[in-house]
Parts: structure tokens; sequence; C-alpha cells
């Protein structure tokens, strides 16, 4: 049975386009609506998913680890020095807004 699609509000179309984004940035391509805050959270996915793919085939002394870990943090959130990216937090940890500076 086939179900209509339903329309799409601005929010689901702005996730669309962020979607080509990040088809275009991991193919090589500019990304067409991307500014340099997410081209760097876009790089920093695309390096640590190629790394993952890389050890997909390590071999059979390969294992995860804490160092493992701490690497593709860092390769993630690296351009925020003040984060303390690749390193373990010191205190609690807090989920808040995007926008929060801490």
């Amino acid at each position: 049975m086939l179900y209509a699609t339903p329309s799409l509000d601005a929010d689901d179309q702005q996730t669309l386009d962020e979607v080509d984004d990040v088809e275009a940035l991991m193919s090589g391509e500019e990304p067409l609506e991307t500014g340099e805050k997410m081209r760097a959270e876009l790089e920093g996915y695309q390096r640590g998913m190629t790394n993952i793919q890389a050890l997909a085939d390590a071999g059979d002394d390969f294992h995860y680890d804490a160092g493992l870990l701490n690497g593709l943090h860092f390769m993630l959130q690296g351009h925020h020095l003040d984060k303390r990216p690749g390193r373990w937090c010191d205190g609690p940890v807090y989920v808040t807004s995007p926008d929060d500076p801490h």
C-alpha cells in the first residue's frame, strides 16, 4: 500500500538541505549553504568516519580502547579547544542548548 508523502515544514526542509550539504562534503564538493562553524563540524565527522572505515580491516590484534575513543573525540571536536577535545571530562556533564557556551 502506498501512502501520500506528507508536506514538509521549514524544519523538515532545513534538515534535507543539511543532508545535501553533508553528502556534498563527503564527496569532496563544496557544500551549498554551510557556514564555517558547520563546515568544521562536518569535516570532523568526516575524519572520524574515515578513521573507523580504515579500521574495518585492522586485523585480529585490533581492539577498541580509551585511546581510540579519545582520538575520535579529538577528530570530531578538535576545533573547540576550549572544550578539551580528546580528553575525559574531570567533572559532571550536562546536556544543554547547542548555543550554551559551556
